[in-house]
This record gives C-alpha cells, sequence and structure tokens, in this order.
C-alpha cells in the first residue's frame, strides 16, 4: 500500500490539466509531518510527497526529508522539477528517496516548453545513474490526445526528440508507444511514462457509472495537509473524507472503519460506492 502525504497545497505553476485545488493555501509543519508519518508506518513504509502542490516548494523540504530517513521510509517526490536548482545534493545524499517523478508535461510555457528546466532535469537523470544508480526516476508525460491530435503536439514531439537524444536506444526501439503499452526503459533506473489525458473527479457532474475498479483504499489513501484521510490522490478537495488522522491515535480507527470497508468491499464487486468515486472516470483505466 502507498500512501500520499501532502505537505503543501501551493505549487508554482498553474497548469491546465491539474485541477488545483481551493483548499487553504499551506506548508505542513515539519513536526506534524513526523506525528502523521509515525502512524502510518505500521501501514506502510511507501510514502508519497504528493496530492497537490509543488513539494521542492516547502521551505522546509530538508527537515522533511530528514524524518524519511529517520524513520526508514521509503519517499516518492513528484515533482514539476522547476524547483530543482539547488535540490541535486539534497536528493542524492538522502537515501529516503527511493523513486522521483517528473510531470514533464507541466513544461509548457506560454506557447513553448521550457528547454531550461528540461535540460536541468535530464542532466540530473545523467548524474543520478553514476551518484544514485539505485534510485528510480520516472519521466511522467501525462497530456497524450486524440491520435489525430498528437500530431500538432508540439511540447510532445520536442520532449521526445530531447529525451531521445540524451539517452540513445537501440536502432529498433523508437520512443513510441504501441496500444496497451506506457512505459519504456531508457537507461538503468530511468523510465519514460506516457499517458491520455484524464479529466478530475468533480463532484458537479452527473453519476458517470457505478460499476467499476480501483486502487482506493486497497493499495493506496491520502493525507491532506488539514489531516483529512481521502481514498486516493485525485481527491483534491477532500469530498469523499473517511475522518481526520489527527483525531485519532492508530490511523486503522479510519482504514477499518465500515465506510472505508465499504468501499473496498465495493470494488472487489467492481462497485463504486462512494459518490465522489462514482463521478470518477479516471477509474476506467483499471482492470480487477
Amino acid at each position: 500500500m502507498r500512501a500520499y502525504l501532502e505537505i503543501t497545497t501551493i505549487c508554482n505553476r498553474s497548469c491546465s490539466f491539474c485541477a488545483g485545488t481551493g483548499r487553504k493555501k499551506e506548508f505542513l509543519a515539519p513536526e506534524k509531518f513526523e506525528e502523521r508519518l509515525k502512524k502510518v508506518l505500521p501501514v506502510t513504509h511507501n510514502i508519497f510527497l504528493h496530492l497537490m502542490g509543488e513539494p521542492l516548494l516547502h521551505p522546509d523540504f530538508e527537515k522533511i526529508g530528514a524524518v524519511c530517513k529517520k524513520y526508514n521510509a521509503k519517499a516518492t517526490l513528484v515533482t514539476n522539477g522547476t524547483l530543482l536548482a539547488g535540490k541535486e545534493e539534497l536528493l542524492f545524499n538522502n537515501p529516503a528517496f527511493s523513486q522521483i517523478n517528473f510531470s514533464l508535461h507541466a513544461l509548457q510555457k506560454d506557447s513553448l516548453p521550457d528547454r531550461k528546466i528540461l535540460e536541468m532535469i535530464l542532466s540530473f537523470c545523467e548524474k543520478a545513474e553514476k551518484i544514485r544508480p539505485d534510485l528510480y526516476i520516472n519521466l511522467r508525460l501525462w497530456n497524450q490526445q486524440k491520435r489525430e491530435e498528437e500530431k500538432t503536439n508540439s511540447l510532445n514531439t520536442f520532449l521526445l526528440e530531447a529525451i531521445g537524444k540524451r539517452f540513445p536506444l537501440p536502432p529498433q526501439e523508437k520512443l513510441q508507444f504501441s496500444p496497451g503499452r506506457k512505459s519504456k526503459h531508457l537507461s538503468g533506473r530511468i523510465y519514460l511514462n506516457m499517458d491520455t489525458v484524464f479529466q478530475w473527479p468533480e463532484t458537479e457532474k452527473d453519476i458517470l457509472q457505478e460499476k467499476g475498479y480501483c486502487h482506493g483504499m486497497r493499495d493506496q489513501f491520502g493525507i491532506l495537509t488539514d489531516g483529512r484521510l481521502v481514498p486516493c490522490c485525485l481527491d483534491t478537495e477532500g469530498k469523499a473524507s473517511l475522518g481526520n488522522i489527527d483525531m485519532v491515535e492508530d490511523i486503522q480507527e479510519i482504514l477499518s472503519s465500515p465506510e472505508a470497508e465499504s468501499i473496498r468491499k465495493g470494488f472487489e464487486k467492481g462497485i463504486a460506492v462512494k459518490e465522489f468515486c462514482k463521478k470518477c472516470s479516471f477509474r476506467t483505466r483499471f482492470k480487477k
């Protein structure tokens, strides 16, 4: 199981693909992060420093990383990479960081790709292979459109060409994806992940469908900066909140509650229980 521990609701970018959040703009104090991490560790050591916001924007990011190291957590950083400068040594020297996911679809600057940021990310990848060969890195490009629209996507074309130059593949390999394949190994533990644009769940929308499967509450859960525990990383406003981790001594009080159990059992039967889940199209990507 993985736990998404949100450390900030603030981001330095305003990307068209991101739902954003109307919640209070704040940074989670390292002391509060430590309290919550200790409650989560009996359930999982697989921690994602993300839900909303840009983690590297946190003024005490180094302290957050130190807490993860103190408790032997396996931390995954999800970042747009724009604030990577000056953070390389910190990320390389802290073994708690086991994976970094770069959201390359955030590199759209006005109508052009941000070449400077991409160069910084690719240089980081090359250094990681030498300094931290155990570090997994995913270059994520989750902005694919319909096939006829992909031809005009200048950002994707530029990014794929730039990545292909830095990580040359054998002649028979190309940075193209066959149907159903969304990941390509580039080098060492560096991967390129591509996926299509998805619609964020909105409670104002009509119910999409009740049937379906999701990993929420079975393989993942999230904790917002205000302490509310949500079934998945797409609940940006806490609409499907199951309780507040700060209000319980043992997180199992929430994870084993009748409401949480109904969500798990519902998905086991291929049924969405929560209204929020019924309006989520992302779960249609999963197969039980």
